[in-house]
């Protein structure tokens, strides 16, 4: 669990962090040494998140704007014990999909029919497969973030994010995940646990691409070739690869000039070839008859 000072905190926490993360909170017993190696390569921003101040039960009415009002900070309490239960149910409905899997002789969701998932949710076979495959990788990929879930510590909707988030990285990437979330506290507010998530998935998606690459985000520069050149006016793009400090991939593509185009006067609709030689063309004069008819 984390700890946090007793500051008092508004609705508007902002990203202001002043109470160290309890690193015990870790098990670096139970880490292997690649998942440590891996924390201590973090950049700092994401390996040490601080929170401003708890956010507990009690509080919420103050926090909220509601604390004179004592029926309406009991109202928000009992949202926040309903969330809590959410979270542990959420947690025991992951749990019984992973334990379907294991009845099934399944080491994952694709080894298993979707037969009795889909007919206990209630669902369509594919939900079912979701379901489970989504079970599967919470009990087996990210424990230590499910036990704080279950526990109650973290909301149900910050797990299912790190579920969507994280949905494209491979197995051991997750894992990897999993260690560098248990480090975070859930006081921090929401905006902040979002940027920093989606920051730490491409950084691990990054990883999977080269192992070896750096964890700092390296800059790109746009240039633009001088206006004197010869030749079409072209910008040039110097992206640094995260696989190498030391070189980098050079793009370019011509600048299109804006090209003037002429307008017909406001009122006038411009006239087409056709339309003009017929124009121009006058019509001959009828004929007159110069005999009297006869009858």
């Amino acid at each position: 669990m984390s700890t946090a000072t007793s500051t008092p905190a508004s609705a508007g926490d902002d990203d202001i962090h002043r109470a160290d993360v309890d690193r015990s909170a870790l098990d670096s017993a139970a880490l292997d040494p690649a998942a440590l190696a891996f924390l201590d390569s973090l950049p700092s921003h994401l390996r040490v998140v601080r929170a401003r101040a708890a956010r507990t039960r009690e509080d919420l009415p103050a926090r909220s704007g509601c604390e004179e009002d004592t029926v309406l900070g009991e109202a928000a309490q009992l949202v926040w014990d309903a969330e809590t239960a959410s979270a542990r149910a959420l947690a025991a409905r992951l749990r019984a999909l992973a334990a379907l899997i294991e009845s099934e002789g399944g080491g994952c969701a694709d080894d298993v029919d979707t037969l009795r998932a889909a007919m206990a949710l209630r669902v369509t076979h594919g939900v079912a497969h979701r379901e489970l495959l989504a079970a599967h990788r919470a009990v087996d990929q990210l424990p230590r973030t499910l036990a704080r879930l279950e526990n109650g510590a973290l909301p149900s909707w910050w797990f299912q994010k790190v579920l969507r988030e994280s949905e494209d990285l491979g197995d051991e990437s997750r894992r990897l995940l999993d260690a560098a979330l248990t480090a975070w506290p859930a006081d921090i507010p929401v905006e902040r646990f979002l940027t920093l998530l989606r920051a730490l998935v491409r950084l691990l998606a990054e990883r999977e691409q080269d192992p070896s690459a750096p964890a700092e985000a390296l800059p790109r520069e746009v240039e633009l070739t001088p206006a004197g050149a010869p030749g079409p006016e072209r910008r040039r793009c110097v992206a640094r690869s995260p696989r190498s400090s030391r070189s980098g991939s050079v793009w370019t593509r011509p600048r299109m000039r804006s090209r003037p185009h002429s307008a017909a006067p406001c009122g006038r609709r411009p006239r087409s070839p056709m339309t003009s030689t017929a124009s121009r063309a006058r019509p001959s004069a009828p004929c007159r008859s110069t005999g009297s008819a006869t009858t």
